[in-house]
């Protein structure tokens, strides 16, 4: 790829998981695993893209994004509070998960 195209992937520090590491799945594939504090950089083909977070059996929603050509677009996830995510893993597994951009970075 000769592009300078990506999507740059943050994992916060947050008390969910901090001991595993979370997919980035790029239209359903997995792209890259993160840990807590880490930053991953995904190149990628400019255009309409689905990006997802995944561990285990929790998910985010799928967001759907366009990466421009030589543009670096940079999200994080957010996992739920400590004293939610029990019951956001019971009942919720599908949007346990958030993706946002992540306007500080980039």
């Amino acid at each position: 790829m000769t592009s300078s195209t990506h999507i740059a992937f943050n994992r916060p520090r947050e008390w969910f998981g901090r001991f595993r590491k979370l997919a980035v799945l790029v239209d359903g594939e997995v792209a890259a695993r993160v840990g807590i504090g880490e930053t991953a950089v995904i190149g990628v083909m400019p255009g309409q893209h689905r990006l997802q977070a995944k561990m285990d059996w929790c998910t985010s929603p799928e967001l759907e994004i366009l990466v421009e050509e030589n543009v670096t677009r940079h999200f994080r996830s957010k996992s739920p509070s400590w004293w939610r995510a029990p019951k956001m893993m019971r009942t919720q597994p599908d949007s346990f998960f958030q993706l946002l951009p992540d306007d500080a970075a980039g």
